[in-house]
């Protein structure tokens, strides 16, 4: 039962953040960022949207480095992976 309701409220946390894009500004010089944008920076972002998603489960192999729009997989429940469009600009 509790496993059950859990996979329902992955589901509905998954329906919303499917179409979901973010638009980070950060500094940067021609291309690359002065710092980086790491999942936990993106993951502090979607709950200040009111979505309940920790830093382990925004999925980065490193932190991303470069202005661009990227891709990003967010990992809800064991079965269940959504991507969110994150776009970095410059300031």
């Amino acid at each position: 039962l509790k496993d059950e309701q859990a996979k329902e409220e992955a589901e509905v946390l998954g329906a919303a953040l499917t179409d979901l894009s973010l638009t980070i500004t950060a500094a940067a010089g021609e291309e690359n960022l002065y710092g980086s944008i790491t999942s936990a920076m993106i993951a502090s972002l979607l709950v200040a949207k009111g979505h309940a998603v920790n830093a382990k489960q925004v999925i980065l192999e490193e932190p991303l480095k470069k202005l661009g729009t990227y891709k990003v997989p967010v990992r809800i429940h064991n079965d269940l992976e959504v991507e969110i469009e994150v776009a970095i600009e410059r300031t």
